[in-house]
């Protein structure tokens, strides 16, 4: 009922919404007219694979993995196993985790603990990463497009992207997150990630406001709190600071840089109290630290760090050819505009005071470095990629917005204007829409033509529940401490009010080269062990590998279909 349901909405607004955007858009020509009206069925599509890809949450091993440990604060009530609960678990004698990040993500997924299964505690924390990340990038294309921009012509009046244009360039946003790997995961995994690029975000978008001490107060506040999301978000504490600097001076870049450093300690000391620092000193700094680069012994850091420059340009070069577009488009079909006068350097001060946006190319920059040696570390991935690419896709937004907004001012000039276009503003209008649209129409069809994929998307939305997190839960309930299932260790968290070894947590301190001892080990598996399972998604087998590897018989149950469950071989 509820697929059914989801396809009826979609397709009624897809429908409605052309039909609006048909009838309202009569002084285009036919032919961008038709672009035009295909774009609500794009954000029906993007809705439509958002969807499918917040209902496949729960089957990814990944999710539960980072949520257990968040969850045990309340979850893990075992009396005899209290120490389960704490969030950065003691080196010698705690769970192996996977949560070597900030506390700050973990006290955003609090209100998952409200589920009782692991498909619904799931789907809460994912929502509200999703809300984390998304939120401030929506509302920077509101503060962008709502921003007046300095016409070309003196005698024309400022002006904005309307309403519509805003909601088209965040659609080709967010088409531009699901197609990329990189973004798609900070958006829609549960992680470090989306937290950590909402609250960067937010700390840009406040600057563009008139900068009053509580403005910069909260500013500082959402760059702190994005690095205690997550260390590799350090560099971006510089940004605001460089940018303060170019456009009011010294004197406001130090007060700046003063309240950051007061909002910094006072937030670190809260938090280093409330968790610990001991612990989270192993956790967020020993341990990483110790982390070497992925494959360095055989390939070399030289290799692998070029190897990782082409991957992050390859996955930017999309985005990037669009702000190129725009960019090209500026120059060439709408007229330079009058000969700025003063210095160069008082031209360029300018433009950053009156463009804060210049702060999301910045923010780009400087997490170059994070986005690389993330990627690169032991255990890295694509998602560190996200840390620079949300920010090459802002600032192509930003310039689209202003594009389209210096247009419109040129529409508004009076007969009387005193600078010529090369090519008539309407026209470049149509072009703008007509190019737009044929983004859009470039992704849509791969989500619903294909009738195999969208069938298999369906199949997941109208049925969330039906994933290898609920078997384990069941299975746990019912044979509570019998098998031990490195990968999903929130579902038997759920079950059985236990937290255990964490498969990836295991790799952390095996790649780290720190040992735990036996003790450590036998205290956090199930107590009843006598079976080590992997689900049909399963990622490695390094716990078995490493702590089990004379279980080299197979078992089955019916119950655990699909599943890969080792025993130890029958005694001769």
């Amino acid at each position: 009922m509820l697929g059914v349901t989801v396809i009826i909405l979609l397709s009624l607004g897809a429908i409605g919404g052309g039909a609006l955007v048909w009838l309202r858009t009569r002084d285009l020509p036919i032919v961008v007219r038709a672009l035009i009206a295909q774009v609500p069925l794009g954000a029906a599509a993007a809705l439509y694979l958002m969807l499918w890809t917040f209902s496949n949450a729960p089957s990814l091993d990944w999710n539960g993995g980072k949520l257990a440990p968040v969850l045990a604060r309340f979850k893990a009530d075992d009396p005899a196993h209290l120490d389960e609960s704490r969030l950065y678990q003691d080196a010698d004698t705690g769970v192996m985790t996977a949560w070597i990040y900030g506390p700050i993500p973990a006290l955003l997924f609090f209100p998952a603990a409200l589920a009782t299964r692991p498909t619904s505690a799931i789907l809460i924390a994912l929502f509200i990463n999703v809300l984390s990340f998304f939120g401030p990038l929506l509302w920077a294309h509101v503060r962008l497009a709502r921003t007046p921009v300095h016409p070309i012509d003196p005698q024309a009046p400022p002006a904005t992207a309307n309403v519509p244009f805003r909601m088209l360039v965040f659609l080709i946003f967010c088409w531009v997150t699901l197609n990329h790997e990189s973004m798609c995961r900070a958006g829609f995994m549960i992680a470090q990630d989306g937290p950590t690029i909402g609250f960067a975000v937010a700390s840009i978008v406040l600057l563009s406001y008139q900068r009053s001490p509580i403005v910069l107060i909260l500013s500082a506040f959402c760059a702190v709190l994005a690095c205690w999301c997550k260390q590799s978000a350090i560099p971006f504490l510089f940004v605001a600071p460089f940018y303060i600097l170019i456009a009011e001076g010294l004197v406001a870049a130090f007060s700046y840089t003063l309240i950051l450093i007061i909002v910094g300690a006072v937030v670190s000391t809260m938090l280093m109290l409330s968790f610990g620092p001991v612990n989270m000193w192993f956790h967020m700094v020993q341990l990483p630290a110790a982390h070497g680069w992925e494959n360095e012994a055989r390939d070399g850091r030289p290799y692998l760090l070029f190897r990782a420059i082409l991957l992050l340009l390859t996955e930017c070069l999309p985005t990037l050819g669009l702000v190129l577009l725009t960019l090209l488009i500026r120059h060439w079909l709408l007229p330079l505009g009058a000969a700025a006068t003063g210095a160069r350097k008082q031209r360029f001060i300018a433009f950053a005071r009156d463009n804060p946006w210049i702060m999301f190319p910045i923010a780009g920059i400087f997490m170059v470095p994070s986005a690389l040696l993330g990627f690169l570390k032991v255990g890295g991935y694509v998602n560190n990629f996200s840390l620079t690419h949300t920010f090459v896709a802002l600032t192509a937004s930003a310039l689209l917005i202003r594009l389209y907004a210096q247009i419109r001012s040129l529409l508004r000039a009076p007969e009387s204007a005193t600078i010529d276009a090369p090519v008539s503003p309407s026209l470049v209008r149509a072009l703008v829409l007509a190019a737009l649209a044929l983004l859009v129409l470039w992704d849509w069809p791969d989500v619903l033509i294909k009738p195999k994929r969208a069938a298999n998307m369906y199949a997941v939305i109208a049925d969330p529940w039906n994933n290898q997190q609920e078997t384990i839960y069941e299975f746990a309930k019912s044979e509570p401490g019998l098998v031990y299932f490195p990968w999903n260790t929130l579902a038997t968290l759920l079950a059985e009010r236990r937290l255990y070894h964490f498969e990836w947590g295991i790799h952390d301190r095996t790649e780290a080269g720190i040992k735990p001892s036996d003790e450590q080990i036998i205290a956090h598996l199930p107590p009843k062990i006598r079976f080590v399972g992997y689900g049909p998604l399963h990622q490695g087998e390094e716990a078995h590998e490493i702590w089990f590897p004379q279980w080299t018989a197979r078992a089955t149950d019916d119950r655990l279909k699909g599943f890969t469950i080792y025993t130890a071989p029958p005694q001769k």
